[in-house]
């Protein structure tokens, strides 16, 4: 979530709603984000210092938690991002075995 086209402000974070619909857009709707599971998630996240929140005023006046990812949160996003390459990559070697 660290490109230019990622779900945030103009402050650098996000809030959960901004997160999930730039994922669905990203990926096309083939991913569809249920709010509460992604809720869940970004609290076991900021739990294990990947992320900070901060409550703030969001431009429709409603109080809102906004969230970035901390320094732990991008080497821990670049370390799974690896680690989900290296598993792709071996997932299309063995179904490329077997096509042939």
């Amino acid at each position: 979530m660290h490109d230019q086209e990622s779900p945030r402000t103009h402050e650098g974070d996000a809030r959960p709603y901004e997160i999930a619909k730039w994922i669905e857009k990203k990926t096309g709707d083939a991913l569809q984000i249920e709010y509460g599971a992604l809720y869940q998630a970004l609290l076991r996240m900021e739990g294990k210092g990947w992320l900070e929140t901060e409550w703030r005023q969001s431009p429709t006046g409603r109080e809102v938690r906004f969230y970035e990812l901390t320094g732990a949160g991008r080497a821990q996003l670049e370390e799974q991002s690896e680690s989900w390459d290296r598993y792709v990559t071996a997932m299309n070697t063995v179904l490329r075995t077997m096509e042939a």
